[in-house]
């Protein structure tokens, strides 16, 4: 079995955002006169998009989530990248890969465009999506099934590679395969995927282990469940995984998609 497809994550994942967010962030709040927000605190309500990153930092105050949200996309947006860094390894591993490449951010798609391109990577992935061209955001696994149809892509030929818990239960919705990243913005993985790593390099080694069939998908899940169900009375042992809960709507095509023009060496 090979891995066709590897769908990345961006903030964490790729790259390193942390210091351009909390600082659109803290801009915003100080133009309404807020106090800024510790560093940490920002980094930690990160990765759901930016509507709900606005009403988490906002939540403090009488603003609007609509307002709080436009208002940090002005000072990220003129400011977007100018302190982003790649994470050690990313630029010297992508080229490495064989599969196609393929982002899924829940950052605006025009952001995810100048962050690759600023960076020369533009031209290594055949589709992004951002958090503007679905109807529904990850966890949602919209945007695998959309790219499943699109490539032609069994579930099970997908490497989903992520540094949040909405990264890893996409992949676990729409069946495919996971990789956690340890060292991004939220630590260790607490989540389940089926492999994680703890630089950027190590990923080259986990795509030979899953074709060679060493990795077993939704095992590190499956395995705590089981642990879990062991030691409980009566325990239910026909566990299935998440990653098998919504193979029915697989190739399911999003009503509200809008196709962001995917750069890259082949289109489909």
């Amino acid at each position: 079995m090979a891995i066709k497809l590897i769908v990345f994550d961006l903030d964490g994942t790729l790259f390193d955002t942390r210091a351009d967010i909390v600082n659109a962030v803290n801009r915003a709040r100080a133009s309404y006169g807020l106090p800024a927000l510790d560093f940490d605190r920002v980094v930690a309500m990160v990765g759901n998009g930016v509507q709900v990153l606005a009403e988490r930092v906002f939540r403090d105050s009488p603003i609007v989530p609509e307002a709080a949200r436009e208002r940090i996309m002005e000072f990220y947006g003129d400011e977007a990248a100018n302190t982003a860094q790649l994470y050690p390894g990313v630029a010297e591993t992508l080229p490495r890969l064989q599969a196609r490449l393929a982002v899924v951010s829940n950052k605006p798609t025009e952001l995810v465009h100048s962050l690759l391109k600023r960076n020369g990577l533009d031209s290594l992935f055949e589709y992004v999506a951002g958090g503007d061209t679905f109807e529904r955001l990850k966890p949602d696994p919209m945007a695998l099934h959309f790219i499943m149809e699109r490539f032609q892509t069994a579930a099970n030929e997908i490497l989903v590679v992520g540094d949040h818990s909405p990264d890893i239960e996409m992949a676990h919705a729409a069946g495919a395969f996971s990789v956690y990243c340890n060292y991004g913005f939220f630590g260790k993985d607490r989540v389940g995927a089926d492999v994680s790593i703890d630089s950027f390099p190590e990923l080259l080694e986990v795509v030979g282990r899953i074709e060679a069939g060493a990795v077993k998908q939704g095992g590190r899940k499956a395995a705590a469940s089981s642990a879990a169900e062991r030691t409980s009375p009566g325990g239910d042992r026909s566990f299935n995984r998440g990653g098998r809960r919504r193979q029915d709507e697989r190739g399911h095509h999003p009503e509200r998609h809008r196709h962001p023009q995917g750069k890259g060496r082949r289109q489909p």
